[in-house]
């Protein structure tokens, strides 16, 4: 029998595993993500815990008992009457992927992002050919909001692709 899959957010206590998947996540997929292994690697404690008890962001990792499988992250952009949210980090072990368990992952953040006075929308990104993050954005009723040619730590400029979705606020 499997061993139910949970999400929970993480706090300054848990800056060891979040380092850990992090750095698994920008070592394994190094052409999706913003950041490279190669200056994460270098990052002392401080910045792993300092992360983590930034209230404006919220890590969650995606247990199977107590085997970390995934990791994602929202962030709060302060921008006046405009506060947004921005969606990244997102990895998942490959033998968990095309099995649903991105849905824990935005259903946490959004939740997540709701709870946030003043923020009005969320924005997420995927760059060119991630068919399986394109798939999960538009699952979640983001639209299509600009595209744009980047420079990735992989040395490679690529298209992004930026969604946002509206939040109803008070």
């Amino acid at each position: 029998m499997d061993t139910a899959i949970q999400i929970k957010r993480l706090t300054e206590n848990d800056w060891e595993v979040f380092r850990a998947i992090r750095l698994e996540a920008l070592q394994t997929n190094p052409s999706v993500f913003l950041k490279s292994y190669e200056i994460e690697c270098k990052q002392p404690a401080s910045h792993w815990m300092n992360t983590l008890q930034n209230h404006n962001v919220a890590v969650f990792a995606l247990y199977e008992g107590d085997a970390v499988i995934g990791l994602t992250g929202a962030f709060r952009v302060r921008e006046g009457a405009q506060d947004s949210v921005n969606f990244g980090m997102s990895f998942l072990r490959p033998a968990y992927r095309r099995r649903g368990l991105s849905t824990l992952f935005y259903e946490a953040r959004i939740n997540w992002a709701k709870e946030q006075a003043g923020v009005n929308h969320i924005d997420v990104s995927h760059r060119a050919g991630n068919d399986a993050s394109c798939a999960a954005i538009l699952k979640f009723g983001f639209t299509l909001s600009n595209i744009e040619t980047i420079d990735y730590p992989d040395s490679t400029q690529d298209k992004t692709y930026r969604y946002k979705l509206a939040l109803d606020t008070p």
